[in-house]
Order: C-alpha cells, then structure tokens, then sequence
C-alpha cells in the first residue's frame, strides 16, 4: 500500500496503544455545575499549569480534585 509519498510500510505499525479522552465522556464528573467564565489571569495561570485549553473551565485544573480521581470512589462514578 502506498499512501502520498509514503510507503506501506508504516500504515499500521505507528499505532503506540492509548485512547484519547475527548473531554465529553462522563463530562457532569469532568466539569463544574455551574459554567466558569474565567479571567484573563485565571486564564493565564492556568495555561501555565496545563496548556491544554479547556483545562481552566474544568474541575481537573485544581489540585484537590487531582488527588480524588485516583481513588476508587470516584472511579466506580465512571
């Protein structure tokens, strides 16, 4: 199979194994009830922390909630 300018031989064997979390699954966990409409230096801050850009109106930009999503609690809520 030749794909472009690229030959067959990497078509299957460049798949590394992880599944992307899309930001929607099990989401009411994910984020806060009410809907965050953060500053400009919250904004900031938390690219500084996580580049990722939903990050800031998540629930995962806080580190006490960091630490309860490895417990086997929260987990049984997924």
């Amino acid at each position: 199979m030749i794909c472009h300018i690229h030959p067959g031989t990497n078509m299957v064997t460049t798949y590394f194994g992880l599944t992307w979390w899309d930001n929607e699954m099990d989401g009411d966990k994910m984020y806060p009830k009410e809907q965050r409409n953060p500053t400009e230096e919250q904004r900031y801050q938390s690219f500084e922390r996580n580049p990722e850009g939903a990050a800031v109106r998540g629930l995962w930009n806080d580190d006490k909630f960091l630490e309860k999503i490895g417990s086997h609690e929260f987990n049984k809520e997924l």
